[in-house]
């Protein structure tokens, strides 16, 4: 895997890393920074599976060797790839050996630059089964695969559901508390869900947006946009949550708000959804396959951000309809599996 920052795929893959031990002989390569705080949050025997090869990007062709000659020693039977670095990394090692059975996982339903689409291309044609995180994605990989390619969808949940979630509905005249945890990446569009809320502070409403994650190069933006909308009290910028915070976290707030531009699971509003938070999202990815409009979610359709504050108003004005809107949120992903068992049942299968 590259580098583990506090993502949804990336949190799925450290939730199963006890599973996997009890079940397999475990090593983990990391092709980046392994001191993160998702690594860093690991009990100390998991820690010793990582072997971290940590270089500039422009480096690893010539370290390749390094790489290939470590996986070697360890000579494994199974082979997971996740992203594009690790995915040249195992198809130059399948190449030197077939016998390995290779899981190569696709995230996302578009390709960020050209060195992503090439690999991930080439990994998806070459590995035995390709892991998905959602239907989304598998029809995005059926797209560019030969019909009878091997296709698995997991599931991403690494937080159990509650059996119950009581939650306030929001009131018009007290704060209504949005949330929203992920990078601050031009893919999650936070300045537009930003100038939804000015709409919001326009029309009277006490509004409060706290924002959970890490700069993935939008910080600025985002920043600037909270200046232009005036929303410098509404709207805080929170750093990066870790995975055993957001529990407590996610009782906190009445919506989830992300309006992105593309995505493949978004375990974030999963999350959310999960603790009877109402998402307003753009019907995106898998997004569109899980949430209802009008029944478990509000949607962000071609823009429309006036439409959408009106639907929302008369959401705010009916609390028996916000708490059905809820109720359906929270039993969306009540009883079902986690990721872990879902990726072991998967490797055993296949």
């Amino acid at each position: 895997m590259h580098s583990p920052v506090t993502g949804g795929a990336e949190t799925a893959i450290f939730s199963a890393i006890p599973a996997l031990c009890q079940n397999y002989h475990l090593q983990v390569l990391v092709l980046g920074k392994l001191n993160t705080p998702l690594y860093n949050a690991l009990e100390g025997q998991y820690k010793n599976l990582f072997q971290c090869f940590d270089y500039p990007v422009y480096q690893y062709f010539f370290k390749l060797h390094i790489i290939l000659r470590h996986i070697e020693g360890f000579d494994p039977a199974i082979m997971i790839t996740s992203l594009w670095r690790s995915s040249w990394v195992g198809s130059c090692y399948k190449r030197k050996s077939s016998q390995v059975k290779w899981y190569a996982f696709l995230h996302n339903t578009l390709f960020f630059h050209f060195p992503d689409k090439y690999f991930t291309k080439k990994a998806l044609h070459i590995c035995q089964v390709v892991l998905c995180d959602s239907t989304a994605v598998r029809h995005f990989a059926q797209s560019l695969l030969p019909a009878g390619k091997a296709i698995e969808v997991l599931s991403m949940l690494t937080l159990e559901t509650p059996q119950a979630v009581e939650k306030d509905p929001p009131n018009a005249n007290k704060t209504i508390r949005f949330l929203f945890m992920g990078r601050l990446h031009r893919q999650k569009n936070l300045p537009l869900a930003i100038r939804f809320l000015a709409l919001l502070k326009a029309e009277g409403y006490q509004v409060q947006f706290d924002v959970y994650g890490r700069d993935d190069g939008d910080g600025t933006v985002v920043r600037e946009a909270i200046a232009r909308y005036g929303l410098e009290e509404e709207v805080h910028l929170c750093g990066e949550i870790m995975p055993f915070q957001r529990n407590e976290l996610l009782l906190k707030y009445h919506f989830y708000l992300q309006f992105s531009g593309a995505e493949g699971m978004a375990m974030s509003v999963v999350e959310a959804m999960q603790y009877g938070l109402v998402p307003i999202v753009t019907p995106v990815g898998e997004i569109k396959n899980y949430t209802q409009p009008g029944r478990s979610a509000l949607w962000l359709e071609n823009q429309q951000l006036k439409q959408l504050k009106i639907t929302w108003q008369a959401l705010i004005q009916d609390p028996m309809n916000y708490q059905n809107m809820s109720f359906h949120a929270h039993q969306r992903f009540f009883n079902k599996p986690g990721f872990a068992s879902s990726l072991l049942t998967c490797l055993k299968n296949y």
